[in-house]
């Protein structure tokens, strides 16, 4: 019985000191995932060579039409693929950071970068602390109302590493004045769906504002950007 009461209190203890860490220092870690978009859904396909004196060129439009990872020089790049008259020109970029790997995200012509080596699974753990970030602490609604009902709860910790990030996330979005386009006023089911399972509040956000800045509906904003898909 002693042995078990000591326990209890080991595992309370643990807990507490995993809560003040990961407040203090949420991404101490590893690095956090990211969602990288295309930079446009068009771009200007120009000629660099200069012409000679009363020769000109009209640029003609490219238009997104896919995404790839490829090789360059023997280390992975993100390309977003664009097609003008029948033909492909890539635009690409770096990995985010050194020990992240990518996968393209087809049907959004977009990326998910991870980092290769996760956190240790702390399961159950990360589930209680995203909770309880969340829970009598952040408003749901307009008018409020800081408890959740315990559905919703589960829905915006699914699968949460980084577990204070779902709540970060959801609290600026109804609370912090971010625009979906017609306004700053959310529908809280819609800023719990993009917030669910989000490990990098951060990149969420600025996932979302640059898809309504490229003029995306709000709907296909936030199904472009939320991470559970």
């Amino acid at each position: 019985m002693q042995k078990e009461v000591l326990l209890c209190r080991f595992k309370v203890i643990t807990l507490r000191l995993v809560i003040l860490i990961i407040l203090q220092n949420g991404s101490a870690y590893a690095q956090e995932p990211q969602i990288i978009l295309c930079p446009h859904n068009e771009i200007n396909a120009g000629i660099m060579t200069p012409l000679p004196q009363d020769w000109w060129y009209t640029p003609q439009l490219a238009r997104l039409s896919g995404a790839q990872i490829r090789q360059v020089g023997g280390k992975p790049v993100l390309a977003c693929l664009y097609q003008v008259y029948g033909k492909e020109i890539a635009i690409m970029r770096r990995l985010p950071e050194a020990g992240m790997s990518c996968q393209v995200r087809a049907s959004h012509f977009s990326f998910i970068c991870k980092p290769e080596k996760a956190l240790p699974d702390a399961g159950e753990l990360q589930g209680k602390i995203c909770m309880a970030s969340i829970q009598d602490k952040i408003a749901w609604d307009y008018e409020g109302r800081k408890h959740w009902q315990q559905n919703n709860l589960e829905k915006i910790c699914k699968n949460a590493i980084y577990s204070l990030q779902p709540g970060i996330c959801f609290n600026r979005i109804m609370h912090g004045n971010v625009s979906h386009g017609g306004g700053t006023r959310w529908r809280w089911p819609q800023a719990l769906r993009l917030c669910a399972s989000t490990q990098n509040a951060n990149s969420t956000l600025a996932c979302f504002t640059q898809a309504i800045e490229q003029k995306k509906p709000w709907p296909d904003a936030i199904e472009l950007c939320r991470v559970e898909q």
